[in-house]
C-alpha cells in the first residue's frame, strides 16, 4: 500500500464466520526525516603533549548540526550501530577526548525530531591539529649605555 497523504485514513472491515461485521478505521500518519545542516569537520589544537589526542566541546558541532532548531536533539555514539539504537547509555559525553586514532576520529551523530521522534544519523570528523613547535631563542643581552633601564629592541 503507498499512501497518497499524511494522515490517510485507513478503512478495515472485518465479517465474522457468523456473516455479522463491523467496521472502523484509523489514520496513518507519515512524518519526514529530520532536516538538519551536514556536519562541519570539527577541529580543535593538539595540547602540549602533541600525541595527537585532545578535548571537544560537541555542543559546537549541535549548535552547527541544528541551527539552533529547538525541535531537534543530537547525540552523539562511538559507532553507526549505536547511533542506530540511541541508547542513552552509548551516548558520549558533550565534553569528549577522541580515542581512536591520534589526529582523527569519526563519531556517529542521532539527530531526532522531538515532535515526531523520527530521526536520522550521520557521522561527524573530528580532527587534532598538531600545534606548532616553538624554539627558545637565545637570550637578548645589551648594555644600557646611558643608564636609563631601557634599551631599543629592533625585531
Amino acid at each position: 500500500m503507498k499512501n497518497t497523504g499524511s494522515p490517510d485514513t485507513i478503512y478495515v472491515l472485518v465479517e465474522g464466520s457468523n456473516g455479522c461485521s463491523s467496521t472502523m478505521n484509523f489514520d496513518v500518519i507519515v512524518n519526514p526525516l529530520p532536516s538538519f545542516n551536514t556536519p562541519q569537520v570539527l577541529a580543535t589544537c593538539d595540547d602540549a603533549a602533541s600525541d595527537g589526542v585532545a578535548q571537544f566541546d560537541l555542543s559546537d558541532a549541535t549548535t552547527q548540526i541544528t541551527g539552533n532548531n529547538p525541535n531537534l536533539n543530537v547525540s552523539y555514539y562511538d559507532t553507526q550501530a549505536e547511533a542506530d539504537t540511541g541508547a542513552p547509555n552509548d551516548q558520549l559525553p558533550i565534553q569528549y577526548t577522541n580515542t581512536g586514532s591520534p589526529y582523527n576520529e569519526t563519531i556517529y551523530v542521532r539527530i531526532r525530531n522531538v515532535n515526531t521522534d523520527c530521526y536520522t544519523t550521520t557521522s561527524l570528523d573530528l580532527e587534532v591539529n598538531e600545534a606548532p613547535s616553538a624554539i627558545e631563542p637565545q637570550p637578548l643581552v645589551y648594555c644600557d649605555d646611558d643608564n636609563d633601564g631601557f634599551w631599543k629592541f629592533l625585531t
